[in-house]
């Protein structure tokens, strides 16, 4: 079965590459991640742009002002895989 990963994000810049390498680490790493980035003044989207440069499955949503509700619902209507999991970005 395929699995996507779903988060939203804002201003994460200092932990999402730490995240983003977690994701792809673990020992069954999903088919895609997609973020929904809430309107991040931070470097946030620049580094989830150079994980996506290297060729990483991610799917990156562009919602300013969007909350952590809108966010997820969002991710969860571009997500592809038959189960979904949902985390957050900051964790």
């Amino acid at each position: 079965m395929k699995v996507s990963v779903v988060t939203t994000v804002l201003n994460e810049g200092d932990s999402i590459a730490k995240f983003i390498e977690s994701v792809f680490t673990q020992r069954r790493p999903p088919e895609e991640l997609v973020i929904t980035d809430g309107g991040s003044q931070d470097n946030t989207v620049a580094v989830i742009n150079s994980y996506i440069a290297r060729g990483l499955p991610i799917k990156l949503l562009n919602a300013p002002g969007a909350n952590r509700s809108k966010g997820r619902n969002l991710a969860i209507q571009n997500a592809v895989a038959e189960i979904i999991a949902m985390t957050d970005g900051g964790c």
